[in-house]
């Protein structure tokens, strides 16, 4: 009779434990998204075009890198600077921080720019949504548009393991600047 209420007792909990488990499902990370935002009006005369570099659904993030492909006739990308949210590029410890080096970008082919950032430390990586860098492009004083598309991307978890992100580009219209002033020439 023991042996009979031991069994009823294993048994129920094994339907208890499978009733449990049969209606769970095993929780998936995320993908991560990279985005650009571009700005809202962006001067044509040569001085720098700031560019946002976005990630959202970051899990322990430890790197990063793509393509960015531009018109270079329109465009050229001069530098991209490391948002602190992603890590500390200047007086960094890593036995507290995450500490950034940016890899990029490099122009090596016109219209193309490899740009990456990988971060090293004893802190845990970034989560959730944030900006990671800051991308630097310069007008060539061409009006028109121009296609930012992201290629090649690749995230990477603090212990190297691989993702490939969504990505989200954009068009960045460059447009005749509205508060021009033409003086009269004046000739001696």
């Amino acid at each position: 009779m023991r042996s009979y209420r031991l069994f009823s007792v294993f048994l129920l909990l094994g339907v208890l434990l499978a009733g449990l488990t049969a209606g769970a499902t095993r929780i998936q990370a995320a993908t991560p998204k990279i985005s650009l935002i571009l700005p809202a009006d962006p001067s044509t005369d040569g001085t720098s075009i700031n560019v946002l570099l976005d990630i959202s659904d970051a899990a322990n993030l430890g790197a990063w890198e793509f393509d960015l492909v531009y018109d270079p006739t329109f465009v050229t990308v001069t530098g991209m600077t490391i948002d602190p949210a992603f890590g500390a590029e200047i007086n960094c410890n890593a036995q507290t921080q995450r500490c950034a080096v940016a890899l990029g970008p490099v122009t090596d082919t016109p219209g193309t720019a490899n740009l990456g950032a990988v971060t090293y430390g004893k802190a845990a990586g970034l989560n959730g949504s944030a900006t990671l860098a800051v991308i630097h492009l310069k007008a060539t004083g061409k009006i028109g548009e121009t296609p930012l598309t992201l290629t090649n991307a690749l995230v990477t978890d603090v212990n190297a393991q691989a993702t490939t992100p969504t990505v989200q580009g954009g068009t960045l219209v460059l447009s005749e600047p509205a508060n021009r002033i033409y003086l009269p020439s004046v000739n001696r």
